[in-house]
């Protein structure tokens, strides 16, 4: 079983790791300029490799980022500690999260389990054997684009010399 993770993440580790995430997120809304009415985070993630990035959204549905600090350490370490407590065994957890709250603290959350997370460049496929090393799903939880990026990552892994 991976390491720091709950034989089935547990619920109540879930509720509170979502709520920590969404507070983080709400410090970020309430420091935005006033003509952004939410924030959308988004994070994709394979392994060690992660990407995030905040854009805050007007009444009139003009998007920008001016003004919004970027995603710092403890946005992350939040999204990090969620994405462990949803882990399930056999059925891994998610690759993306998208993350919307509105400045009246509402939230919407979409977790893509299943879909190769678009970094907008390509990830070495060490890093999704990492990430399977460290959230084990079964094969027929596996999906084909990443049943290729973990046969290319293991081919391309250093021989064990121990």
């Amino acid at each position: 079983m991976p390491e720091n993770h709950a034989p089935d993440g547990g619920i109540p580790r879930q509720q509170q790791a979502t709520r920590n995430l969404a507070q983080e997120l709400f410090q970020y809304i309430l420091e935005a300029p006033s003509e952004f009415t939410s924030l959308q985070f988004t994070a994709r993630y394979a392994g060690d490799f992660a990407q995030s990035s905040l854009l805050g959204f007007c009444s009139d549905g003009s998007e920008g980022w001016k003004g919004i600090r970027p995603p710092e350490r403890n946005l992350d370490v939040a999204t990090d500690r969620l994405r462990q407590a949803m882990y399930r065994p056999g059925t891994g957890t998610w690759f993306g999260i998208i993350m919307t709250i509105s400045r009246e603290g509402k939230v919407f959350m979409d977790f893509d389990y299943d879909n190769e997370p678009d970094f907008g460049r390509e990830v070495h496929a060490g890093s999704f054997v990492a990430d399977q090393k460290q959230f084990p799903r079964d094969a027929e939880h596996t999906p084909e684009w990443l049943a290729r990026k973990l046969h290319e990552g293991r081919l391309n892994q250093p021989a064990d010399t121990s």
